[in-house]
């Protein structure tokens, strides 16, 4: 295991199982990214869900959608950025704090139980520019 800066190099020196084979080495880029974090995954019914964007861009608008299918990818009008939920809704909007994040508490009813549910977030940190973040897949699970 060695870390540089934002590169972690691991390897397995002694794994002799698939998949990973004996004197595997792998890189990871660890430096921050915008992101969307959920908690608790998986969600529960009858209970609250945390929704976070973080490492975004100071005072940018974010916004948070969901769907109930994803898994697909609809190119956006924004070089490089798509949408990797099937027919999202927008479920909450806000401008960025000071650290380039946005804090949502979504209240998960009874009745959810069993639905599967795909989030993602994006923000705008100029006019002309669009970021996405990682999507998050979940099948509410009984919260009690």
């Amino acid at each position: 295991l060695a870390l540089d800066g934002d590169t972690l190099l691991a390897s397995a020196y002694i794994q002799n199982k698939p998949p990973v084979a004996e004197g595997s080495v792998f890189v990871f880029d660890v430096q921050q990214r915008f992101h969307t974090w959920v908690h608790p995954m998986p969600l529960l019914s009858n209970d609250t869900a945390k929704f976070e964007m973080r490492h975004g861009t100071k005072g940018a608008p974010q916004l948070l959608f969901f769907g109930f299918s994803g898994s697909t990818h609809i190119p956006l009008p924004w070089p490089g950025t798509s949408i990797d939920i099937l027919s999202p809704v927008l479920i909450a909007a806000a401008i960025a704090d000071g650290n380039g994040g946005s804090k949502w508490e979504i209240n998960v009813p009874t009745s959810a139980l069993g639905v599967k549910l795909w989030v993602q977030g994006f923000e705008f940190p100029t006019t002309t520019s669009l970021d996405s973040t990682n999507y998050w897949y979940s099948e509410v699970q009984n919260g009690g």
